[in-house]
């Protein structure tokens, strides 16, 4: 992508990738076929598309689960923001915007897996699982296979879920932003999320906060239609360029992004870049 940025056929091909891309994580989500997935080490971007839809989600101790796209001037997509708008107590919006990691256990605490399994008797459990299942295999049979398996069961509650709960529950990323540093609450934590948001693109943070608060609405579908709209005009643009620049090619970790802080982003700026795009552009799905 950032080769064929000023090439007609590479930004052709850029947008052929993103829209095939966004329909194969449609039309995996939707399938038939049981998937269980197996997240033994890092669950990022494109990889977590392709599987986060499963009925059935195993993690490990080597578990991370991340989307941190905003460090390169883009958006957490595969339907992110969709599934980050269901996750407990606002903890999407700090993965999302802040770029924020969960590890192990805390993927189950989020809700974004079902199992915790350590990875020694991931290969065991893949082995029962090919042997005793067939075409009339139920979900449920499957959960109880897993459940022979799982170290402990998984408290449904996460580390400062009620800080992150009442902090990202605000109006805007600027109100977020003003509250951790004002914050008299856990203040290494937030100044922890602080330095995340610090090296996150300010365009992204808003563009991620939008998506995310439409996805409660507009389920898987519209949001993947969102993330098109949005994946064509951040080529248009030059902070996505711009974070591949800093962070893959030239490593130095020194972006200037368009708009140098969150204050200087435009609402209306974050709202016409999910206008709707031409008919021939909308991403169509079934």
């Amino acid at each position: 992508m950032y080769e064929g940025r000023n090439d007609k056929v590479g930004r052709e091909l850029t947008y052929s990738f993103f829209r095939t891309q966004y329909s194969m994580d449609y039309e995996i989500a939707n399938m038939k076929t049981i998937q269980v997935v197996f997240w033994d080490g890092m669950v990022m971007g494109g990889g977590a598309g392709i599987s986060v839809y499963a009925p059935i989600r195993i993690v490990t101790e080597n578990t991370v689960f991340a989307m941190p796209e905003g460090k390169i001037g883009l958006y957490p997509d595969c339907g992110a923001g969709y599934f980050f708008s269901k996750v407990r107590s606002n903890y999407g919006y700090l993965m999302g915007i802040a770029g924020h990691r969960l590890r192990g256990k805390e993927v189950v605490q989020a809700g974004l897996a079902d199992f915790y399994v350590k990875s020694e008797n991931l290969a065991r459990l893949e082995r029962e699982i090919i042997e005793k299942t067939d075409s009339k295999t139920t979900v449920e049979d499957l959960r109880k296979i897993v459940e022979k398996y799982e170290e402990f069961i998984v408290e449904k509650k996460l580390p400062y879920e009620k800080f992150v709960n009442d902090i990202f529950g605000r109006e805007t990323v600027d109100e977020i932003y003003e509250a951790l540093q004002n914050t008299k609450e856990h203040k290494e934590f937030a100044n922890k999320i602080i330095d995340e948001m610090n090296g996150q693109c300010p365009l992204s943070m808003k563009l991620i906060h939008e998506l995310i608060k439409r996805g409660k609405v507009v389920g898987l579908k519209g949001t993947l239609q969102n993330e098109m709209r949005l994946a064509t005009r951040v080529l248009e643009g030059t902070d996505f360029f711009e974070g591949i620049r800093c962070v893959l090619v030239d490593k130095d970790d020194k972006p200037k992004w368009v708009h140098p802080t969150l204050k200087d982003v435009p609402r209306d700026e974050v709202l016409k870049y999910l206008e709707k795009l031409p008919p021939h552009l909308e991403l169509q799905l079934q």
